[in-house]
């Protein structure tokens, strides 16, 4: 959860940030918009993500 301000509104409120596999996006979209139909979605790929549940940070 963050801490964020509306650059037009200037309002205050609150943003989940999450990451998830490419099979997961379905689900978590159809749960976003049972919860909040108007939510602001931005969906980016990545190149990797690396620790718990996602690959071995390696050095």
């Amino acid at each position: 959860m963050i801490h964020s301000t509306g650059w037009y509104s200037k309002e205050e409120s609150r943003m989940l940030m999450i990451v998830v596999r490419k099979h997961e996006t379905q689900r978590i979209f159809k749960l976003i918009k049972e919860i909040d139909s108007e939510a602001f979605i931005s969906m980016a790929s990545v190149m990797g993500v690396y620790g718990l549940g996602f690959e071995e940070i390696r050095a």
